[in-house]
């Protein structure tokens, strides 16, 4: 599993155990604090009733009181019910115009049945239920959430490469409480072209068909799950602790036979860092220094990048960037040269990058020309000047990274061409398709 899958899961499985932590220990906390009914018990020295016929004190403020929260029950009952009325009436409202005519006649007699029966139970207490009736009619689901929220989010990506006849597929599908990713690839270039794939429900987590992550533990501020690797045999430890406000987070996970730690993930505001056992220290560190972003990117052992950003007035972007142990030296400068509304925001219509690198093993410069007509349309095209000189050009429509992922559908067209033999061009092809339910 790569480094970054690793960190994709991991981050996904704090989040809900987070979440799951949260909602147990709010609903421990409300059981704890419940209090109970607050009515006035029978005081034998100042409420008393003399019967003029038997001569006895009866104590009467207790009685009243239970039949006081017996009322207060049953009108609780009949306005929940009249509430539950006024939703099916606005589902009913919703549906198309050859159903309303069916049901507008027996909605209008279920109000009258039910504000008869108002009246009926509670006399007093008409024009408060008259008012609070007025006020679920004008109720909206969608202004809570209800329908207007997906439960769920479904999406699928398929991608074709030429030059290496290999396609891989992609599917993920995540809601509130649960998750599922698979992925698959025929391409022979890739290392680890073994298939993934990730089933999450609330903290348990099932990795391929041999990994189990249960919870054992869960808290405000500390998690703790057991691991199980049933290919290899291992056991595992996976503790979790964060500050009171989340601003930083540590997972880890320490495996039992034999003892070693194998994962290590430590995020903070200001970036994070990442070990995996074979793998190295994955580093995305940032800091603000001098107006701009001081940058450190990269694996360790590995390629390193060292970057400082920052942006003029005028909107240049400036970029230096040093490569370890590359040994090389890049500065990159991006400009938009113009702009377009998109909704109550403007854009770069088309954005022009240059970026020059001096030393190392591919040295050169690369030139960006990314053009975007609208939202649902992006087109690239660029050359580099380097070792082994290309051209490429790329065109997206709809769903894509280009085109911030709007829309349900996509596909993005690729093609690259050597500038030594232009008669021997590339080309990929991808699909992408989301829905939600």
């Amino acid at each position: 599993m790569s480094v970054e899958r690793s960190m994709e899961a991991w981050e996904e499985v704090q989040r809900h155990g987070q979440d799951l932590a949260d909602r147990l220990a709010q609903g421990f906390t409300g059981l704890i604090q419940i209090n109970p009914p607050s009515f006035p018990w029978p005081n034998h020295q100042k409420s008393k009733l003399r019967d003029s016929r038997l001569s006895i004190d009866q104590p009467i403020d207790g009685v009243s009181a239970i039949l006081d929260i017996g009322n207060k029950i049953g009108q609780a009952g009949v306005d929940f019910g009249a509430g539950l009325n006024v939703m099916v009436q606005q589902f009913f409202r919703r549906l198309p115009i050859p159903f309303r005519h069916e049901v507008d006649g027996p909605v209008s007699t279920e109000r009258d049945t039910i504000r008869r029966s108002h009246r009926v139970y509670a006399d007093t207490k008409e024009d408060s239920v008259t008012v609070l009736e007025e006020k679920v009619t004008e109720f909206d689901l969608k202004t809570i959430g209800l329908l207007g929220r997906p439960k769920g989010v479904v999406e699928i990506s398929s991608s074709y490469e030429s030059r290496t006849s290999g396609m891989e597929h992609s599917l993920a599908a995540r809601g509130d409480l649960w998750r599922v990713e698979a992925s698959a690839s025929s391409s022979t270039a890739r290392v680890d072209s073994s298939s993934l794939f990730l089933l999450q429900l609330g903290p348990l987590l099932f990795m391929r068909d041999s990994t189990l992550l249960l919870p054992v533990h869960l808290s405000k501020q500390h998690l703790l799950w057991y691991g199980y690797d049933r290919k290899k045999g291992m056991h595992s430890l996976c503790p979790a602790i964060w500050s009171k406000h989340r601003r930083w987070l540590m997972m880890s996970m320490l495996c039992l036979n034999p003892l070693a730690c194998s994962f290590v993930d430590l995020q903070f505001p200001n970036g994070q860092l990442t070990y995996v056992s074979g793998e190295g220290l994955t580093t995305s560190v940032f800091v603000p220094f001098c107006g701009g972003i001081l940058q450190a990117q990269g694996q360790h052992p590995g390629d390193m990048r060292f970057s400082f950003s920052c942006k003029t007035k005028q909107g240049t972007r400036i970029t230096s960037m040093v490569n370890w142990p590359d040994k090389s030296f890049g500065v990159g400068v991006c400009q938009a040269l113009a702009w377009r509304k998109s909704g109550i925001m403007m854009k770069p219509a088309i954005q022009l990058s240059v970026c020059s690198t001096f030393g190392g093993s591919n040295p050169g410069m690369k030139t960006e020309v990314i053009h975007s007509l609208n939202d649902n349309i992006n087109m690239i095209c660029g050359c580099a000047i380097t070792a082994h000189p290309s051209a490429f050009a790329s065109l997206s429509f709809g769903r894509s990274k280009w085109n911030g992922n709007m829309g349900r559908t996509g596909i993005v067209v690729r093609a690259d061409t050597p500038l030594a033999s232009i008669a021997q061009p590339s080309f990929s092809i991808q699909l992408n398709n989301a829905f939600e339910f």
